[in-house]
């Protein structure tokens, strides 16, 4: 095969033996064609010595997708033979669209020569071609490429992370995996587990959800009679992970009481269960993520340092959505195609036509994702079932407000809540923690910290017997009690059952 570098009218494909000078290249990947299967693929456009341009047209712009060997046109009929002039020069681009061709790059119509600088680049910049097709233009690399892992992208920063597993995976540090909600923080988890070799099971566990109180026992498991309720033994999420991985989500909500076991579970190899003299030495392989400032965390005293420089044995960070623009177009075919089969409508992404109207995946390719692929996917979830039957994917409220949202850099901050703010909110969510926390926007545990010290609320622990008697009394079930009391039913349950107080006769015992 010819190197590409010697026919300036043509991009190279990436599976040709052209080699850049540098280690970046500028591409272009195409984020909808009317052919969705064509989606993601993309060309290279090299840099010429003698600065002649590559052409943009129906046919001048061969594509393949990366890894595959056969490059083909656009041939959609709706793009003109020439469109624009493309020049790469020093990591950025030059477009010089041809007399009357409709291009518009990021929304703004090319009405001459654009210069699309690095910065840009990095970023993705959206190419609309004729209202009929769309590329995003930015930077790639040629050459070897590391191991999949079961995560879509092309990007560089998406390679990053695979770099990353591929270095890492086989070996027994603990992993730190950080980013946005959203983002695929759990995949890029599972991805370690799978190139690990251990013959465990993956387990997760999103650290969040687990009360207080109960912590250590579903961690590190407990000894029967270790607390009321426990009449038999119970494995933790570390024995059941033996010899595997155990992923802990949300690990910057990890309770201070339980920071110790987990430091000498990490450092030892081995945990004890709750109410036992014993300990059990465990395998197991501890992968943690987060979306929040550990360090941070760690400053203010909620996170211990010797536990936070443990758990970074390795770090991983997943870039956000919208700085991969590039990988959206693919994201969306695929995540649509998952969506789809179960309406039996799967089949639609396989005939070539309007699928999408390049418009919406214009937007979709644009938005800032603040809730990052898992976002995308429920955005698309709304697009297949409210389009059921329709010849083309198309926007209903629902996707319109999301289509709205901003990103989280974008968005105002909000003034920390008050005393009273935090007082009416358990009261308004009947002093159920999670929801309450959801609803000021702070976390359960930043929640329970500003609980602890708040002069209008007490912990169903500081509760006596006398006055849950009293309660009960007057207002005949836990549920009714526990409003009078101000601490949640479920709290007020467990604090009946470790003194010993049942539920009056025909009270409620709901969960």
């Amino acid at each position: 095969m010819s190197d590409p570098r010697d026919q300036p009218t043509q991009p190279a494909s990436e599976t040709g033996t052209a080699r850049p000078e540098g280690p970046r290249v500028v591409a272009l990947t195409l984020a909808f064609h009317r052919d969705a299967r064509r989606v993601g693929e993309r060309a290279l456009v090299l840099e010429q010595e003698s600065g002649r341009p590559v052409a943009l047209g129906r046919h001048a712009l061969e594509l393949a997708h990366p890894g595959e060997a056969e490059t083909r046109p656009l041939l959609d009929p709706r793009i003109s033979r020439e469109v624009a002039q493309l020049t790469a020069r020093g990591g950025a681009l030059t477009v010089e669209p041809a007399s009357g061709a409709a291009l518009t790059i990021d929304g703004r119509p090319a009405r001459g020569r654009t210069a699309i600088d690095a910065t840009a680049l990095a970023q993705g910049v959206l190419i609309e071609v004729s209202r009929s097709a769309l590329l995003v233009a930015h930077h790639a690399t040629v050459g070897a490429r590391p191991p999949r892992f079961g995560i879509t992208g092309e990007s560089l920063a998406v390679d990053e992370v695979r770099r990353a597993i591929a270095k890492v995976a086989d070996l027994a540090v603990p992993v730190l995996v950080r980013g946005e909600t959203g983002v695929g923080k759990e995949r890029v988890a599972r991805a370690l587990h799978d190139a690990s070799g251990r013959a465990g099971a993956f387990v997760a566990v999103n650290v969040s959800t687990l009360p207080p109180s109960l912590a250590a026992a579903e961690l590190f498991g407990h000894a029967r009679g270790a607390f009321t309720g426990a009449a038999t033994p119970r494995d933790g999420l570390f024995a059941r992970a033996d010899g595997g991985t155990l992923l802990l989500d949300e690990v910057g909500e990890l309770p201070q009481e339980v920071q110790p076991m987990l430091l000498r579970a990490l450092e030892r190899g081995e945990v004890r269960p709750v109410g036992s003299s014993e300990a059990r030495p465990v395998d197991v392989r501890v992968v943690s993520a987060t979306d929040a400032d550990l360090e941070a965390a760690q400053a203010r005293g909620e996170l211990r340092e010797a536990l936070v420089h443990r758990l970074r044995g390795f770090e991983i960070r997943v870039p956000p959505l919208r700085t991969r623009r590039e990988d959206i177009g693919r994201l969306v075919v695929e995540l649509l195609r998952q969506e789809l089969a179960p309406l039996g409508e799967a089949g639609r992404l396989d005939v070539e036509g309007r699928w999408i109207e390049p418009a919406l995946m214009a937007r979709l390719v644009s938005h800032a994702w603040p809730g990052n692929v898992r976002q995308l996917r429920g955005v698309l979830r709304q697009l297949a079932v409210t389009s059921r039957g329709a010849p083309a994917l198309r926007a209903d409220a629902s996707v319109e407000r999301a289509l709205a949202e901003r990103a989280p850099s974008e968005r105002p901050q909000a003034p920390a809540p008050t005393d009273d703010e935090i007082h009416d909110a358990l009261r308004a969510h009947d002093f159920s923690f999670s929801r309450a926390a959801h609803a000021l926007g702070l976390s359960k545990t930043a929640l329970y910290r500003r609980a602890e010290t708040h002069p209008r609320i007490r912990p169903a622990s500081a509760l006596d017997a006398p006055a849950i008697e009293r309660a009960l009394a007057a207002h005949g079930d836990p549920e009714a009690a526990a409003a009078s009391l101000e601490v949640s039913a479920r709290a007020l349950r467990l604090r009946m059952a470790a003194l010993g107080i049942s539920s009056p006769p025909g009270g409620a015992s709901g969960g």
